[in-house]
């Protein structure tokens, strides 16, 4: 006979309720386990403050401006001179419309999304994605450079592609690896010398240095991208168009 049958009835049904609501009990911590992990591995990983550059104040921003704004007006001085072929190219409406539509979602970055890039004039040239994020004010950017070797016979070679994660905070860009400012965008319309209309983006590199972009299209996955590269954009809930 089994050990419970020597029970009385009423304790037997006392212990069949002890049990149940013990197993109830273990399923149930399973669930919210099982659901607290799920939720901390959906949400993009968060930053401290320190990973990130500390705010431009507004004289050095003022700066930067100004010398930004002399760089782009040298760049169209030079394509009324001939001395250039090009500079920049039309911004996208389809660039201009994902923006607006973006900006309903997160205002603060919207100004900054989309594939920026400088291959006109003099090496280095400088590429720029900038992707939104599923966590509001950061944003992912991924960057690459095309050089040439210092030694004959110069070649032309592209460092691989660097991912570096920025918030936006008060109009500025603050990433772990470069930043920027809203007072750092320039529209520009089309001229006498430059038939379309674009907008430039300067930014400021940790040692002080400048580069310089236009905006090219709509934040994209390069497939030349390695699998890395791919995987963080994922990590930080990063989107493409």
């Amino acid at each position: 006979m089994g050990l419970l049958t020597n029970f009385p009835q009423s304790k037997r049904i006392t212990m069949d309720k002890i049990i149940r609501d013990s197993k109830l009990a273990i399923a149930a911590l399973f669930l919210v386990s099982c659901v607290s992990f799920a939720d901390s591995h959906s949400m993009p990983p968060s930053l401290e403050a320190a990973d990130f550059a500390a705010p431009l104040s507004d004289t050095v921003l003022s700066q930067h401006q100004t010398q930004l704004q002399q760089w782009i007006q040298s760049e169209l001085d030079m394509l009324g001179l001939g001395k250039i072929t090009s500079v920049a190219a039309p911004i996208p409406s389809a660039l201009i419309e994902f923006r607006q539509s973006w900006a309903k979602t997160d205002a603060e970055v919207a100004p900054f999304l989309g594939s920026w890039f400088r291959d006109w004039n003099l090496h280095p040239h400088d590429f720029m994605t900038v992707f939104p994020s599923k966590k509001l004010g950061q944003v992912c950017i991924i960057r690459t450079r095309r050089d040439m070797t210092q030694t004959v016979p110069f070649q032309e070679f592209t460092t691989p592609p660097e991912f570096s994660v920025a918030k936006v905070v008060e109009g500025q860009l603050l990433g772990t690896h470069t930043q920027s400012a809203r007072s750092l965008l320039f529209p520009t319309p089309a001229s006498e010398y430059l038939p379309y209309a674009t907008q430039f983006l300067g930014t400021v590199e940790p040692n002080g240095n400048q580069r310089l972009y236009a905006a090219q299209n709509l934040p994209s996955i390069d497939p030349t991208w390695d699998s890395n590269i791919r995987q963080q954009l994922d990590t930080y809930g990063c989107i493409s168009n």
